[in-house]
This record gives structure tokens, sequence and C-alpha cells, in this order.
């Protein structure tokens, strides 16, 4: 998707919006105060996104999860692989970033996802630079993954990704081909100003579906059986918050979850206690309530598993948010935080280099005649 394409969309969706307070509510406010590049006006003001999250943070995502297997290494290569050909077909040249960090930071939220058997429907708030695409559209039992992007340039960029990962089967709710003129479209005797036009219609059911902000409600009427925020409640205006936490009461299935990993920064929402109370004055209950070391497991941040009033174990799940949790024995949680994997090693960003590196289109060697 262009950026004169998204920007003269959300232009027509500004004259149309019921009330001028929601332009307001459904800002990037955080953002905003912290002045990150909210709006792009060329393809390359997208370049200082692409590695701009989670810098420094690597070390601690491989311990939270108990180290790093042989399985866990292919995962992430193949990931950086698929994004240095993504960063080649889209920005040019012969160098392409590899956001280790990053990838590492989205590889783990995967697990979580990847942990819950049932994870055919799949919604994100707040998608970022959209990387978390790299690992499940690969991942067969996940049907459809739908998410909701507020901010123009990290928009942009996830639509860029999600048309690379899913081809196809990547629907971006920011485009509305315009109507058809009425005009010249008589079939007047004598007159014909063209040949009739040809058209099929597209019945593909897609895989991956990028919301804006104005289509908000499209994602939050569907039901889900994994809804994942992260980074991000703490960085909205109250009333959005509200608004989302309410409809992912909603949206979730009997037996679904939301996953949480990083409440976000403090820098222009809403206080991250502010959060909690929200998520317990609208009845969710916490499996895992935790933020950092917790009974000699290590968290690189907030770490949140959720269920609504409707799930099985509602009534046996704390009801307080007071003290933190982590119910250990509770199958979802050993399958979603991976208690019963065997321990991993520690791996160094060099390591994530060579294993890519394998991965990429060898030069063929010259032969000499």
């Amino acid at each position: 998707m262009d950026i004169r394409t998204y920007d003269e969309a959300e232009r027509r969706a500004r004259e149309s919006v019921a009330a001028w307070q929601l332009l307001r509510l459904f800002s990037p406010v955080t953002f905003d105060k912290s002045e990150f590049p909210t709006r792009a006006g060329t393809l390359y003001d997208l370049l200082p996104l692409l590695d701009a999250m989670h810098g420094g943070r690597m070390a601690d995502f491989v311990r939270e999860r108990g180290g790093f297997g042989e399985d866990d290494v292919d995962a992430i290569a193949n990931a950086l692989a698929c994004f240095v050909e993504f960063h080649r077909r889209t920005f040019g040249g012969p160098e392409a970033l590899l956001p280790i960090a990053s990838m590492v930071s989205q590889y783990l939220i995967y697990t979580k996802i990847q942990g819950f058997p049932k994870r055919a429907r799949v919604l994100e708030i707040g998608s970022g630079c959209g990387y978390l695409s790299f690992f499940l559209a690969s991942d067969p039992a996940v049907e459809r993954y739908d998410k909701i992007e507020i901010t123009q340039s990290l928009y942009v960029l996830q639509a860029l990704v999600d048309a690379h990962c899913y081809g196809g089967a990547f629907e971006n709710r920011a485009l509305r081909p315009p109507q058809l003129a009425q005009v010249g479209l008589l079939r007047l005797e004598g007159s014909q100003l063209f040949s009739t036009r040809t058209t099929v219609t597209v019945s593909t059911e897609p895989r991956s579906v990028l919301h804006p902000w104005w289509r908000i409600d499209d994602a939050l009427t569907r039901s889900y059986d994994v809804i994942t925020a992260n980074a991000n409640l703490a960085e909205m205006r109250y009333g959005a918050l509200v608004y989302y936490l309410t409809a992912i009461k909603r949206c979730l299935a009997d037996e679904g979850v939301l996953v949480i990993q990083c409440l976000g920064s403090q820098g222009g929402g809403v206080s991250r206690p502010t959060v909690i109370k929200t998520l317990q004055e609208l009845g969710f209950r916490p499996l895992v309530l935790v933020a950092g070391p917790h009974d000699g497991k290590h968290f690189a941040l907030d770490n949140l598993l959720l269920i609504g009033p409707r799930h099985p174990d509602y009534q046996s799940a704390p009801a307080s948010f007071d003290s933190p949790a982590f119910l250990s024995d509770h199958p979802l949680v050993r399958s979603i935080y991976g208690l019963d994997r065997p321990p991993g090693s520690s791996v160094s960003g060099s390591d994530f280099v060579k294993a890519t590196v394998k991965r990429l289109p060898q030069k063929p060697s010259s032969t000499p005649v």
C-alpha cells in the first residue's frame, strides 16, 4: 500500500466519523508525546522504524524462554531470512537490516500463541511493525489473523509486511476502491464510449486482515480464540482502553485467552495500575499476572494470561489482581509458557546472523573456463 492512498482513505474517514472526540480517542497519544515518527511521507521514512523496538532486550527474551533450542533458532532464522527478502524487495540496495531483538520479541509472543491448542482465530491489537506475521503465516493452525493498527507509519509498514508474508491471502481494510462513476455507461443506439468492462468476483477467504483506526469495529465484532495486545494498553487514552477491553471480553471465544506481553510505556496514556484495575473491573481473571522474576522464573516484561467470564476455569481462577499469579499447574499455563520443554542454551546476535546467512541465496561461484 502506498502512503498517498492511505492518507486519502484516512481523509475520507475523518470526514465521516460520528464525533470529533473519536478522532482524539483513537489517536497514538503516547507516540505523539514522545515524538515517535507516526507519519511517513515516503517509503524511506519507514526505514528508521524497522528495528526501533526492544533494543538491548534480546538476552532477557532468551532467558525468559529458558534458553533457545535448535528449533527456536531455526524458526527465528527463517523469519529473518524472509525479512531480508522483504527488505530487498521493498527498499532496494545491497544491504538489508536484521532486526534481531525485535524478531526475537515477536517469536516469544508467537510461542505463547502456539502453546494454545485452539488458535484458529487470532486478533492482535496494536501490531507495531507487524513482525508476528513472519511466524503466524507459516502456522497452519492459524486460519485467520486479524490486526488493528491506528498509527499511519506503522500501518503502511504492516501492510507491506503482510503483502509479502501472505500474498493474495492478505486483505487491507484501508483499501476501498471508489464506486464506478455513473457516467458514460448507458447503452445508447449508435453510441458506445468504451468497451465493456470484464470483472471477476474473488471469493478467497483471507488469512490476514489489517484494520485501520476507522474500521476497528469490523474486527471487534468477530470471535477469537486468542487475542493479544502487547506494549500498548497503558499507552492509550482511558476511553479507548475501556472500549477495547469491553469489546475483547465480548470477542473472546468461551475458551479463549487474552495474552499480554508488556503493558506499554507510561509516557502519555494511562498508568499501569489503571490498566490492571480496569481489567479487574471488567471481569477478567488472571492465570498469569507477573512483572519480573516470579518463583524462580525470569520474565523480561509484564506477562498476563487472562480469561473471561465464559471460560470453563473462570470460577477457579483468582478473582483479584492485587497479587502476582502464575498458576503453574494449569495445563494452559504449562503449554503457553513452555514449562515442560527441555532447557535450551544461551544464544547471541551473531548466532542468528550466521543462521540467517545460511538461508539466503548464495551467489554461485564462478568456474574458470
